[in-house]
């Protein structure tokens, strides 16, 4: 059995026993792969998205039968057989005279085969293109990542609590989902948030702990806040209750402000205040919070 360990989104979706699983699963393949992610969870976002990948290139093989690709070779002869130069037969009494060769007519599966690896590989980077241009979307965060993610899926009707290796805790609303690296390494503790999430912080002062949510980035050292940042919606809230907390769009990460040393644009919000981030506009906005949680 292969070292699934190291394995990029590309190795699985050429690894025939992974396509197996995703193409035609069984017992067996289910076993094993579900098996795989319980233990090795930081692997999860990269098999989503070769999952992904697979299942959308599935849809474009849609084979015609043999007869049906027959019938379509015969009619591409048929109106091209007035074509000139495609074939020409030597005349009985001139044998030695040059003629076009007669066009071979391919194996039509192997025509198909080529004509959906194109479209398979035209769909993978067209998708890569517009996770580019969506650099501050959850999907775009987490694709552009350098390092393996763990996701985790609440698709439970209950709320979920996920706990971070450094102790900080994230209870996920239904339909919620984050993603996270195993063990926080660098100077900062990353998260990407799409969905509802109450946060309790850990206090770290040489590490701050950053939420990024569709655009937003919610910035602190330790203290408890929610963010609610739905796909369906243009706008980010964050809702502070205890501690202070940064908020930010993620456009102004690299641009810091001299006199505060805070990102441009930069609200500081203190408990029972809360920000309100338009994506469209990319307004930051802050008012009290009218039923404190």
């Amino acid at each position: 059995m292969n070292d699934y360990r190291n394995y990029t989104t590309e190795d699985f979706a050429e690894d025939d026993f992974f396509r197996r699983w995703v193409i035609a699963p069984d017992a067996e393949t289910d076993s094993f792969w579900q098996n795989f992610l319980v233990q090795y969870p930081e692997k999860n976002t990269v098999i989503l998205t070769a999952r992904s990948l697979l299942q959308a290139v599935s849809q474009v093989q849609i084979m015609p039968t043999e007869t049906q690709g027959q019938r379509m070779w015969a009619a591409i002869e048929h109106r091209t057989a007035g074509l000139p130069g495609l074939e020409e037969q030597p005349d009985a009494d001139d044998e030695n005279r040059w003629v076009w060769p007669k066009i071979k007519r391919p194996d039509w599966f192997q025509l198909a085969a080529a004509v959906t690896l194109l479209v398979g590989i035209g769909w993978w980077y067209m998708l890569r293109s517009k996770l580019a241009e969506q650099p501050g979307s959850y999907s775009g965060l987490v694709a552009q990542s350098t390092i393996d993610l763990v996701e985790k899926i609440n698709n439970t009707p209950q709320p979920l609590t996920i706990r971070f290796e450094e102790g900080s805790t994230v209870v996920l609303q239904p339909g919620s989902r984050v993603s996270y690296p195993a063990i926080f390494t660098g100077g900062k503790r990353e998260v990407y948030l799409s969905g509802e999430g109450f946060f309790e912080v850990s206090k770290n002062p040489q590490k701050p702990f950053m939420v990024y949510a569709n655009g937003l980035v919610t910035k602190v050292i330790g203290t408890s806040f929610m963010v609610r940042a739905l796909e369906e919606t243009k706008g980010v809230t964050v809702i502070v209750r205890s501690g202070k907390v940064a908020v930010f769009p993620i456009k102004s990460l690299d641009r810091t402000q001299p006199e505060t040393g805070q990102p441009a644009g930069a609200l500081l919000l203190t408990p029972n205040q809360q920000a309100f981030f338009d994506t469209d506009s990319d307004r930051l906005t802050r008012k009290l919070v009218e039923a404190p949680v």
